[in-house]
């Protein structure tokens, strides 16, 4: 099988210089067909493995979690096919959007198959985002243009999501929807009535049980339980089943190519990341929140718990000194939406000037954020993740 789009080309090609890579195996299919992914595994078992051979894992999807403390659904899977089919765990290189599952695959260990010898067995773990549309080749320098700033915030919005929903909701109860530039991409159907939690499937193969769901997923969807976010959901959901950009949202060609250069953005003061997830036992940083960076704007993160923990591990700066970040340490899901979306209706309640005087006070945080992101995450540290790896 060959595999298309994938996300870490720089890193890939360089374990391909150093390694022999006789197989690959490409988590995003271990949720809803796990016997795939067995069968790639099957085709990369060899009855000895020299030290230079390695099979590469790629796992830059989300998984679908049962429980808090569950192991992930597709690495569930693909961790008892390994070991049903005997292949020594270090032959595996990993690489993760996810920061957290070197930890996640010892504790599948430690409560599976205890007598594994994982701490001299084990999987690489490399955790990392450099993925192949957010590298310096496709970042432009641009000023931080302050004097285009017109608009409180901008949000855009993707595949509906509920949380997504539900904060668009939220933003139109608090009577600033209209404040910002906003777009959402929601025409299909979605009602948290008729949106079931998955139940759990036992599957099985020779030697070895796969779990699945039904329906199928691949991601931990927010129930919403809050009362008053159930009636705010009810009153205004209707509103955003469509799909709506505002006709100031315009890309440049090519919108995958340039995705961190949207006009709009400038012309707005705070950048609302709406990540791909929400409940969820990890930050889960995409692109979504590094425009944000790129593009010169301070920005707040509708996301995991700990995504701005995680942003100022890799050693970015985030804008506490500025607004109550608290929200991103809240474990209850309503009570981190509330608290983001304070944030955004004290922001929509300042006039243009006020917004302008203080993003020139934080300019030295916007300015860090971009050349750190272009001459050191993108770069150095990449440079000295790939010389640990030789």
């Amino acid at each position: 099988m060959t595999y298309k789009n994938r996300p870490w080309t720089t890193i890939e090609n360089h374990l391909r210089t150093n390694y022999k890579i006789v197989g690959e195996v490409d988590l995003y299919h271990a949720c809803t067909d796990p016997l795939q992914v067995h069968q790639a595994l099957v085709n990369a078992k060899q009855q000895h493995y020299q030290p230079e051979d390695k099979i590469l894992v790629y796992h830059y999807d989300t998984e679908y979690y049962y429980s808090k403390n569950a192991v992930g659904v597709g690495l569930y899977n693909f961790l008892s096919s390994l070991h049903a089919l005997d292949i020594s765990p270090s032959v595996c290189m990993l690489l993760t959007n996810h920061y957290g599952i070197a930890k996640e695959i010892d504790n599948f260990y430690k409560e599976y198959y205890p007598k594994h010898d994982y701490i001299n067995d084990c999987v690489q773990v490399i955790e990392s985002n450099y993925q192949q549309m957010q590298t310096p080749v496709t970042v432009q320098d641009t000023n931080i243009d302050i004097d285009q700033i017109v608009y409180p915030y901008i949000c855009l919005s993707g595949i509906k999501r509920p949380h997504r929903m539900l904060f668009l909701c939220l933003l139109k109860q608090a009577n600033v929807l209209d404040q910002g530039l906003t777009a959402w991409h929601f025409a299909h159907n979605l009602d948290i009535d008729d949106n079931p939690v998955p139940k759990l499937q036992i599957n099985t193969a020779p030697n070895c049980q796969f779990i699945t769901t039904i329906p199928s997923s691949r991601i931990c969807e927010w129930k919403i339980d809050n009362k008053q976010h159930q009636q705010v959901w009810q009153t205004h959901h209707g509103f955003f089943e469509s799909n709506y950009k505002n006709p100031l949202i315009q890309g440049l060609p090519n919108e995958k190519l340039h995705r961190f250069n949207i006009p709009a953005v400038s012309k707005s003061f705070l950048y609302i990341a709406l990540e791909t997830t929400f409940d969820y036992p990890y930050p889960y940083i995409t692109e979504k929140t590094f425009r944000a960076i790129i593009q010169k704007r301070p920005f707040v993160v509708v996301g995991s718990p700990g995504s701005l923990k995680q942003l100022k591990k890799l050693g970015f700066k985030t804008f506490d000194d500025f607004w109550n970040e608290d929200y991103d340490s809240m474990e209850n899901h309503a009570d981190r939406m509330n608290a983001v979306v304070d944030i955004v209706k004290q922001i929509s309640s300042m006039s243009v000037d006020s917004l302008k005087e203080l993003c020139y006070n934080m300019q030295s945080i916007i300015e860090y954020n971009f050349q750190f992101y272009v001459n050191e995450y993108s770069k150095t540290k990449l440079e000295s993740l790939l010389q640990n790896l030789k």
